[in-house]
């Protein structure tokens, strides 16, 4: 990818924002000083760090592309939601020889990533403007990689040998 779709796609994935928030972004929205983005999605206006590769993107983004236009990807959103739907995304997986992904699926590694790494449920919600209910049941995907994981860190079924294991309740 190069040019605006590059951008957006780099912002999807770094922020795990929806296309829409990232479609309609305006040169306003990011405070470069700072590193950060403001985006307008369904549950209200949240304000999120960038990475720093980000806002090195987006200043050399800004010195090319045409600041008078007024959305930072210098297209219209619904231009910028479509074609990175339908074809922006489909065309760079073929040509990198890579699984087909969304703009979605991005979303979705967004939640596991941060989940993964050990971020606090709270936190990631927030990020991504869900509620840690709805991140969960409609974002999280649970690989058996994760289960194993899970298995080895608490040590769940495991009797320590020698020992006999009080278990607490009823």
């Amino acid at each position: 990818l190069q040019g605006w779709p590059e951008i957006a796609v780099r912002l999807l994935a770094s922020t795990g924002a929806r296309i829409g928030e990232v479609a309609s972004l305006k040169w306003d929205a990011v405070d470069l000083k700072r590193g950060l983005v403001t985006l307008k999605g369904k549950t209200g206006l949240r304000t999120i760090p960038l990475t720093e590769e980000t806002v090195k993107m987006r200043v050399a983004w800004r010195d090319e592309a045409k600041a008078e236009h007024p959305f930072l990807l210098g297209v219209a959103p619904k231009t910028a939601r479509t074609a990175i739907g339908t074809t922006q995304l489909r065309c760079a997986c073929e040509a990198a020889g890579v699984p087909r992904f969304t703009a979605h699926g991005l979303r979705r590694h967004a939640v596991d990533s941060l989940l993964r790494a050990g971020i606090d449920i709270g936190t990631a919600a927030a990020m991504l403007g869900h509620s840690p209910e709805v991140m969960l049941r409609s974002y999280r995907q649970a690989t058996m990689g994760d289960m194993r994981d899970a298995l080895q860190r608490t040590a769940l079924g495991r009797i320590p040998e020698g020992r006999v294991v009080v278990f607490p309740g009823a």
